[in-house]
């Protein structure tokens, strides 16, 4: 039973497949339990000293947390339905199958919910589904600026409707030779401007805040994850919703390895929901990335400058999905194959080699109510490890 259930989880997976996987053996151990929480560490950054002469600054290395949760699925047939009602070979395709597939939503839901909240880099309007095969290319272009490897691990992941949008819009390019008919055919893009695309009903789907007002930087040389402004409309609660993008004037993002300036402005993402108050239309903004201006983790060219405008991506109260082109090694999820029970009926767990997906199912008889207990639970946790190596797609 639990291999048939960890069949369907896996074909139910879609986000979940493309993302790193290499830290499930931190969890594992067997002289020693981390507990719920790992820290992820990033790679070291340095700067770079001309002449013969080095400096040796102290080491600064960032780590990101993953926590992971427990999710589980379950039904109880009576006797009688399983006698009467439920053969041997309808009970995966009536009872597994779609529990399964309840289980794998609910993984891939929660990792591209992180995705709203923990990635800056976009391109496109919300509430316009892109159907211009330049808006993707852009957003490959934005990951490669941050320094993303340039090899064949990296996807694209979009809603159903960007995914109808955009073949419908390069049909003319779709002729009966190998991999472009099979993509006419299927209605897929499949491999494509050197990713892999795929299609996802959970991609987030989220309403710009209300958004209105001459939003204006209150006070020059801010820095860090907190951005003080004004000029909103005065006392409005969700001014700014989290997963809001916006971005200063002046303030430009910068190549992460050189610090060298580029040409276009950072986009900041909101992190939690923001309101505005009264008189001034004054509101304290949660960002990200934070604004560094200097040494090995600089973000931008700059501190903002007071009275620099704030210009929010998207037009208040519409709605879009976030669709994204990432690497790999931008986000992280962890499985773990939970401990199994004794004294029970059936308690079995199994983990897939290849995706490192582990799910445990436990089955039971409650006697006095005569059905049969079936449980499945998966544990498992997502990190943005990396989340300057995505951008999202907005539409």
């Amino acid at each position: 039973m639990v291999k048939e259930t960890l069949r369907h989880f896996e074909n139910a997976c879609t986000f979940t497949k493309y993302v790193n996987k290499d830290y499930q053996g931190q969890f594992s151990e067997s002289t020693f339990r981390p507990g719920t929480t790992i820290n992820i560490p990033k790679p070291a950054r340095f700067a770079v000293t001309s002449g013969a002469t080095a400096s040796f600054p102290d080491l600064t290395e960032e780590s990101v947390a993953l926590t992971v949760s427990q999710f589980n699925a379950s039904f109880a047939p009576t006797s009688v339905e399983m006698t009467t009602a439920v053969s041997n070979d309808q009970f995966s395709e009536r009872y597994l199958r779609p529990m399964a597939i309840a289980l794998a939503n609910q993984v891939d839901k929660d990792g591209l919910s992180m995705v709203t909240t923990s990635v800056a880099n976009a391109t496109g309007t919300p509430g316009t589904v892109p159907n211009a095969l330049l808006t993707y290319l852009t957003g490959g272009a934005i990951i490669d600026e941050h320094s993303a490897p340039v090899d064949d691990q990296r996807s694209i992941i979009v809603s159903p409707m960007a995914s109808a949008t955009i073949v419908d819009a390069l049909k003319g390019l779709f002729h009966s030779s190998s991999d472009i008919e099979k993509q006419y055919k299927e209605g897929k893009m499949g491999l494509a401007i050197g990713s892999k695309w795929s299609m996802d009903q959970n991609v987030a789907t989220r309403t710009v805040g209300v958004a209105t007002g001459t939003p204006l930087v209150n006070g020059a040389s801010q820095t860090g994850a907190s951005l003080i402004t004004d000029g909103w409309t005065n006392s409005q609660t969700g001014i700014l919703k989290a997963g809001d993008l916006l971005t200063i004037a002046g303030v430009f993002a910068v190549n992460p390895v050189t610090k060298v300036a580029l040409s276009r402005l950072q986009t900041f993402v909101v992190t939690a929901d923001a309101n505005s108050g009264s008189s001034t239309g004054p509101a304290t903004l949660s960002i990200y990335p934070s604004i560094v201006t200097s040494g090995t983790t600089q973000t931008v060219s700059a501190s903002p400058a007071d009275n620099a405008a704030i210009t929010v991506i998207g037009t208040g109260g519409t709605t879009g999905s976030s669709n994204i082109i990432f690497h790999k090694d931008a986000f992280t999820m962890v499985s773990i194959p939970m401990q199994t029970y004794g004294g029970l009926d059936k308690s079995a767990v199994e983990k897939d080699p290849d995706t490192g997906i582990a799910i445990r199912i436990t089955q039971g008889m409650d006697v006095t109510n005569d059905k049969l207990l079936v449980r499945a639970d998966v544990l498992y946790g997502w990190s943005a490890t990396r989340p300057e190596w995505a951008c999202r797609i907005e539409g």
